[in-house]
C-alpha cells in the first residue's frame, strides 16, 4: 500500500523553514507543479561540491529520500548538469538549494 503523498509545494516551504530555523541558508532556485513536481534538493558543501536527494517510493510503498548523486560529494558543475537534464525531461520539478557543510537533508 502506497502512503499519500503532500504536495509538493507544502514539503518546499517545510524545508525552507527548518533550514532557517537551523541557520542553514535555503533558496528556492527552481518552481515546479506546486500539488505535484519532483523535488530535488542539491546541498552544497564549501568546497564547491554537493549531494542531491530527491524523494522515491521503496518496494514497499512508502516515500524516502535517496542521494541520486551517489555516496560521495560530486562537484557542483556536475550536480549543475545532472539537475538541468532532469528539467529538460520534466519542467514541473523543484530545486531547493542548501548550504550546509555536513551535506544534511532537512527532510530525512
Amino acid at each position: 500500500m502506497t502512503q499519500p503523498r503532500l504536495k509538493s509545494k507544502l514539503i518546499i516551504n517545510a524545508a525552507v523553514r527548518l533550514c532557517n530555523e537551523n541557520g542553514i541558508l535555503a533558496t528556492v532556485v527552481q518552481l515546479g507543479d506546486p500539488d505535484a513536481g519532483a523535488i530535488y534538493l542539491k546541498v552544497s558543501g564549501l568546497n564547491r561540491d554537493c549531494v542531491i536527494f530527491t524523494q522515491q517510493r521503496k518496494t514497499d510503498g512508502t516515500l524516502g529520500w535517496v542521494k541520486v548523486s551517489g555516496e560521495i560529494a560530486i562537484h557542483e558543475a556536475e550536480a549543475d548538469e545532472y539537475l538541468e537534464r532532469q528539467m529538460k525531461y520534466d519542467n514541473d520539478i523543484w530545486i531547493l538549494e542548501i548550504e550546509d557543510q555536513k551535506y544534511r537533508n532537512p527532510l530525512a
